[in-house]
This record gives structure tokens, C-alpha cells and sequence, in this order.
């Protein structure tokens, strides 16, 4: 995969941090154990968190109650703050699940950017944004009859629900999509100023990352978040061999357990699916193989 400076959306790829995936464990213990309260007022902040200026949300829409940061990170990764990083039935499932993306620079050698090293601006404005599906400016393409140009300028969601004005139109989220019950979006990159910083040996790649969470409150639908990534080649020059992941640290067991994470074993499950939309019509072509070359 090749990424070109300037193309967004350069990759887009989702996950479903899904209970059916990241619960299975024969350490899991009281699955029809009552939802308990969340605890407390957050402890401070560390240092290396206030640095990176991160806004802490939770997804309890449904019974799945997930942290989200803008920082890369899903979860709650020793951050200081008293709640669970995925909470089901009254349980921890999980730690942490980090973005991690690599590429062959233009120098040609192999780099990595991980969630240690994706982070926001320090502006104020560099946080998560939170809506829900029917919110003002956030009609969405093939959902409703009224289709997604909410602001009528002849194009239909192009906005992201940053708090900025994406178009230059002087309007601020006026026209984006909205997607579940319970949407967080935030934007972070993996040059900031911060990141260099700190960690001495970090090469950036220069990608900016558009994330987007979500969870709903229905029946059978309520006991798993969905995450998207938008990356883009924010820089000046091409890069190769692209390769995007994410890194998952499923903690599992009663937080009133003193080490419940030591005992971890979780089960994994790859399904593929494949979700055909009706609505669009299109047709594909055999190529004469000298074409493609």
C-alpha cells in the first residue's frame, strides 16, 4: 500500500471491540453479576497524560461501558482515573486496545507511530465531540428521506464533528454524519511537538487521525462499541508498505480482585462478514491483465 502526501481518506478500516470478542475468558467471573456503580471522583491525572492533554469519555449507552481517550488509546491504560477501561456485568475486560501504524519512509527505512505517540494539540478545541444520531447538522446520506446536506450547499456530509470549520463556509459542524446513539469523534497526529519531545527516538511519520466511537442503547445491538479510523499522509512525501493494527490488552476479572489481570485467557475469534447494501447499484469489468501493468 502506498499512501500519497494529501489524500484523505488515505485508509479507513474499523473495529468492533465486541463483547462476543473480548470476553470470552475463563477468568471471567459473575457474567450475570449486576451492574455495580462506577466508582468514584478520578484521581489526578500523571504527568505524562496532562502533557498530552487527553479528554477521558465513557461509552454507557449499553450494557458494554467503554473509555475512550484521543490520544489512540480505547481503554483506560494506567491513566489515573478510577473507571473501568470496558465494563460488562459489573466486570473489567479490558486494558487497553492501541492504534499502531508503520510505513517505509522516504528514506526507506521502517518506522512506527503507536498511541504513544498519537496525541491532540494543546488548543482547547482538540478534544471529543459527542453526538447521536437525529442531533442538529448531523443527518446522515441514505438514512432519513431528507438526506445528509443539512446546511443545502449541494454536498452532503462533509464535515467532521471536530468543533472547526472543516468547509470554510463559517460554520461549525454544521452538516456531519451521526451515527448511533452515542457518538465520540476526535482528531489527533503523530508529530506534535509533545511527542518529539518526550520520547527522543520517535521518527514521525506525519498521519492525522479522524476517530470515531459508538455505541447503542437497542436490544442486541447494546453490548458492543464500534471504532473507526480515518488516517491520512499529512505530510510532504509518499509513504510505502503501509500497514495499520491495533494492539490489545484484554484485562479480565473484578476490579476488587487484587491482580485479577495475571490471570488472563482469552479466547479469539475471527468472522468474516459481509454486509450487501441493496441500494447501491454498480458493476465490475474483467481487465486485460497488460492493462494493469
Amino acid at each position: 500500500m502506498r499512501w500519497s502526501a494529501g489524500c484523505l481518506p488515505a485508509a479507513r478500516f474499523a473495529l468492533a471491540a465486541c463483547v462476543g470478542l473480548l470476553l470470552q475468558s475463563a477468568g471471567a467471573v459473575g457474567s450475570d453479576e449486576p451492574d455495580a456503580p462506577l466508582p468514584g471522583p478520578p484521581a489526578p491525572i500523571p504527568a505524562i497524560y496532562a502533557i498530552r492533554a487527553p479528554a477521558l469519555f465513557v461509552h454507557d449507552a449499553g450494557t458494554f461501558h467503554v473509555m475512550v481517550t484521543n490520544v489512540g488509546v480505547i481503554g483506560n491504560p494506567d491513566s489515573g482515573v478510577d473507571l473501568y477501561g470496558g465494563r460488562w456485568r459489573g466486570n473489567e475486560y479490558l486494558h487497553s486496545l492501541e492504534l499502531w501504524v508503520g510505513a517505509v519512509a522516504e528514506d526507506g527505512l521502517e518506522y512506527v507511530s503507536n498511541a504513544f505517540e498519537l496525541r491532540p494539540g494543546l488548543d482547547p478545541l482538540e478534544t471529543i465531540y459527542a453526538s447521536y444520531e437525529g442531533a442538529p447538522g448531523g443527518r446522515r446520506e441514505g438514512l432519513t428521506l431528507l438526506g445528509g446536506d443539512d446546511d443545502e450547499d449541494g454536498l452532503a456530509d462533509e464535515e467532521f464533528l471536530n468543533g472547526k470549520d472543516d468547509d470554510g463556509d463559517g460554520e461549525i459542524d454544521e452538516d456531519f454524519a451521526a451515527i448511533s446513539q452515542q457518538m465520540f469523534c476526535c482528531e489527533y497526529t503523530d508529530d506534535t511537538q509533545e511527542a518529539l519531545d518526550e520520547i527522543a527516538e520517535h521518527r514521525p511519520l506525519h498521519l492525522s487521525v479522524r476517530q470515531s466511537t459508538y455505541a447503542w442503547a437497542m436490544e442486541e445491538q447494546n453490548e458492543f462499541i464500534g471504532v473507526r479510523y480515518e488516517i491520512r499522509n499529512a505530510g510532504t512525501a509518499e509513504l510505502h508498505d503501509v500497514y495499520v493494527g491495533a494492539v490489545l490488552d484484554g484485562d479480565i476479572g473484578r476490579k476488587s480482585a487484587a491482580g485479577y489481570w495475571q490471570d488472563d485467557r482469552v479466547w479469539i475469534l475471527a468472522q468474516d462478514t459481509t454486509l450487501v447494501d441493496e441500494t447501491t447499484d454498480y458493476w465490475c469489468r474483467e481487465v486485460d491483465q497488460s492493462m494493469r501493468n
